[in-house]
């Protein structure tokens, strides 16, 4: 008896539908978002963030996407990829496709979490809301291409993260160049008289 209910509580756990996707005329947000390159040409050289048709999915899905987002910018690659991908590219050029190199070296979960990134630029100051779980992922050592990706979602949304701005003066001057770039520019969307001088 007691055995057969434990059966049961996992089934429902394991098999209960989770949060509803936001969609957007009949297509889901990651649909919307899954394989669009970040970047796009535009006519005269210039580039655009992804395809504008993405944009106005998400700008009319609006704060309904952000725990998605959020979710899906807590990406981290696994250090198999990196080494299998640096493997692969010195086989022979007959055994060689360009497809599984991209697929090694960024997989689906990862171009959905550069194109999460990317979103807070559509939402912009709308995107508010997500800072207390953005600033939570700036304090996470362990988790650095997440970290990056919340410093450039905090910048986006400007001075409505501004919570943001002591973590991000700690990133700014802290040793690592890489991100330390990137926390001084969000700091200048944010509050530009706050950016650190050294």
């Amino acid at each position: 008896m007691i055995l057969g209910a434990l059966v049961v509580g996992v089934a429902v756990v394991a098999f209960w539908p989770g949060e509803k996707e936001p969609e957007y005329q009949g297509k889901k947000l990651s649909e919307w978002l899954h394989d669009q390159p970040l970047f796009v040409q535009l006519p005269g050289g210039r580039n655009a963030w992804m395809e504008e048709q993405s944009g106005e999915a998400v700008r009319h899905i609006g704060t309904n996407a952000l725990p998605f987002l959020v979710r899906w910018l807590r990406y981290e690659r696994p250090a198999w990829r990196d080494k299998a991908s640096a493997a692969y590219e010195k086989w022979s050029r007959p055994l060689f496709r360009h497809s599984m190199v991209r697929w090694l070296s960024r997989g689906k979960p990862e171009r959905l979490s550069d194109a999460a990134m990317v979103c807070f630029q559509f939402l912009g100051p709308e995107a508010a809301p997500a800072v207390p779980e953005l600033i939570s992922m700036l304090k996470d050592s362990k988790a650095p291409m997440t970290s990056k990706r919340a410093v450039f979602c905090l910048g986006c949304i400007g001075p409505k993260a501004r919570a943001a701005v002591p973590y991000l003066r700690q990133l700014a001057r802290g040793s690592r160049s890489d991100i330390s770039l990137d926390a001084t520019m969000a700091i200048y969307n944010i509050e530009p008289r706050d950016v650190p001088i050294f």
